[in-house]
């Protein structure tokens, strides 16, 4: 009965859940469609989605936006009316494979000579294309871009601060430095991007205040951070929601016995897991079930060609994906911290480490279980590696006594002085 009653809550929470992405993708579609089409065309004027992978700044693929999702985003929330209610479940959007996806919105708002053509897109849950239908009801893209940087900026502010105040100043630096090394700024004014890095801020927000709190409600706030993210995630950067938050939860639970830390941590990756899962496999059975249209042919038929030959892609999808992170921000205070370890080691300290090396390894087997996807999308999935760049540098510091470093340092300068 113990075990019943948890898990009853446990159901009841992810059923909430589904019923909220419904009642979402149901206030989508009352909007008025008028508002949201000029908006659109206005964002078109004004030189929005020009091209479908523009760089920001610096040319470099690892600095590309991803014009080409926003897009399709945008093509969906203007089309979510076009079949009735039950394009609420199927996602319907104007689209030709020969052009470009900014083409085929450009085709969607003004007609295209080629007709019109709409496909469905049910696979995913699609909550990006719901709350940006919303969002263009009131303002147009470069107001909403600009929105999102101030939200996202404000979100990883406050999280920083919450970690330097509540956890330690370290993890709060290793974050900072960590998402730097990804170019998280890119991230801030996408509509795919954003919300994933809201999601993974939001879980390192719950754990740097309640970290301390019983095992089963780490297991709840993981279970919604993976249910989000099968919700908004378009399988860009999924892993950040559960890897990030995991590393401030190591850092706020400091907890040196290996048996008890490992059970929190596969037990909060499982139900992230789990959770995830099912949010996506639950979109299919609605979708089928309540459109009548295959939903579950169609995942299967991408599953099998995203993962054909995909063990041939592993060795290029790491390859690549490792080259656009800035490694030698992350490498060499890391070495540096090992080398203070040696002369300062701090008592336990390995056993922290070896937690967040555990952790750090997830957006490697992320990518050895998705090379085809990984290989072929590299200018934007390497930004999974963002836990690893926070593992590594998480890892170097547990490892460090501070006071006692402190505590040489005043040594050698009173040494110093007397002679």
């Amino acid at each position: 009965m113990k075990t019943q009653k948890p898990l009853l809550k446990a159901a009841a929470l992810f059923l909430l859940l589904i019923a909220a992405y419904l009642l979402i993708g149901g206030v989508a579609y009352l909007m008025p469609d008028g508002k949201v089409r000029q908006h659109v065309e206005w964002s078109l004027d004004k030189g929005d989605l020009g091209e479908d992978y523009p760089k920001a700044i610096i040319p470099l693929d690892g600095y590309k936006l991803d014009n080409f999702t926003d897009a399709l985003i945008i093509n969906e929330a203007l089309n979510l009316r076009k079949e009735g209610p039950k394009g609420i479940l199927l996602n319907p959007r104007h689209t030709f494979w020969d052009l470009t996806s900014c083409d085929n919105l450009r085709g969607a708002v003004y007609g295209s000579e080629k007709g019109e053509h709409i496909i469905h897109y049910a696979r995913y849950w699609h909550g990006s294309s719901f709350l940006t239908r919303i969002a263009l009801v009131f303002s147009a893209m470069p107001t909403i871009r600009f929105i999102l940087y101030i939200i996202t900026s404000l979100a990883m502010l406050w999280c920083f601060t919450a970690l330097w105040r509540r956890v330690g100043k370290g993890i709060a630096l290793a974050v900072a430095v960590g998402l730097m090394a990804v170019n998280v700024f890119v991230m801030q004014f996408s509509l795919q991007f954003a919300p994933v890095l809201l999601i993974a801020l939001a879980g390192m927000l719950w754990t740097a205040y309640n970290g301390q709190k019983a095992r089963w409600s780490v297991m709840m706030c993981f279970l919604v951070l993976g249910s989000l993210t099968a919700y908004l995630d378009l399988l860009t950067v999924p892993t950040i929601t559960l890897g990030l938050p995991l590393l401030t939860l190591i850092a706020a639970r400091r907890d040196t016995e290996l048996k008890s830390a490992f059970a929190t941590i596969v037990g909060a990756g499982a139900t992230w897991s789990l959770s995830y899962a099912l949010t996506w496999g639950s979109k299919w059975v609605v979708a089928t079930l309540l459109t009548g249209e295959n939903v579950f042919k169609n995942a299967n038929d991408e599953a099998r060609h995203w993962t054909d030959n995909g063990s041939t892609y592993i060795g290029d999808a790491l390859a690549s994906n490792l080259a656009h992170v800035h490694w030698g921000f992350i490498l060499v205070p890391a070495a540096a911290m090992i080398i203070l370890a040696l002369i300062c080691h701090r008592k336990g300290g390995w056993k922290l480490a070896l937690q967040c090396v555990a952790v750090g390894l997830i957006p490697f087997a992320y990518l050895m279980v998705m090379p085809h996807h990984s290989f072929h999308h590299e200018w934007f999935t390497y930004r999974t590696l963002a836990t690893a760049t926070v593992a590594i540098l998480a890892a170097a510091l547990s490892m460090v006594d501070w006071s006692r470093c402190l505590a040489k340092a005043k040594e050698l300068r009173s040494k110093r002085k007397a002679s």
